[in-house]
């Protein structure tokens, strides 16, 4: 067991023989990964979107940590943060473990799409939206269509997303996890559907 405290809060309290062999170890990588996006200066300079998400005091232990990954799918998959909690905390009722594909679907770039709604953008030389989704199985961009307005630009989107999420979710062993993220989706739909609704309620 080492003192030392790893990004200034991880105590790494088992034996280690050899401190070279850490990153080899996949429980204690995948461990130092989550401290380093949380508490690493360098990571959070590049990826900013980490500065306010943080470990629970149980998971600063290593041993605590690996106790919950043993019982998981963890091979060959991401530790996740966002299905099952709001983005910010990592803890054991919060966090699972996700195919890299499946990760990666999850991604929303905020930034990119400035005032339109997620997967749709506005061709102001034209004044129409358009509608944009990508094929998780290809990573290819699909084109949706073209619409006068974002709301119903948003519904093709968030119907497209639906579709390839059922597909996804087949990849996902445990039923509960597969069951939240198609969840996810219907809920995205769900809301677009209503802002739809109440954009044309306004505009009779």
């Amino acid at each position: 067991m080492s003192d030392t405290l790893y990004y200034e809060v991880g105590l790494l309290d088992e034996d280690i023989i050899y401190l070279n062999t850490l990153q080899e170890d996949p429980m204690v990588r995948r461990w130092l990964g989550m401290l380093r996006r949380c508490y690493s200066g360098v990571s959070l300079k590049d990826n900013p979107s980490y500065l306010n998400v943080y470990v629970c005091e149980e998971w600063l232990r290593f041993s605590n940590f690996k106790r919950w990954m043993i019982g998981k799918d963890w091979k060959d998959n991401h530790l996740d943060k966002d299905l099952l909690g709001d983005g910010t905390l990592y803890q054991p009722s919060f966090c699972c473990f996700l195919p890299p594909k499946v990760n990666f679907f999850m991604v929303e770039s905020k930034s990119k799409r400035g005032d339109c709604p997620l997967g749709v953008s506005y061709r102001k030389d034209r004044d129409y939206y358009e509608a944009y989704c990508n094929d998780p199985s290809t990573t290819k961009k699909v084109r949706l269509g073209t619409f006068d307005d974002p709301y119903h630009a948003a519904v093709a989107y968030q119907q497209q997303k639906l579709i390839f999420a059922k597909k996804l979710a087949t990849e996902i062993r445990e039923p509960h996890i597969s069951e939240r993220f198609v969840s996810k989706y219907e809920s995205k739909l769900q809301d677009a559907k209503d802002k739809l609704a109440e954009f044309l309620g306004t505009n009779e």
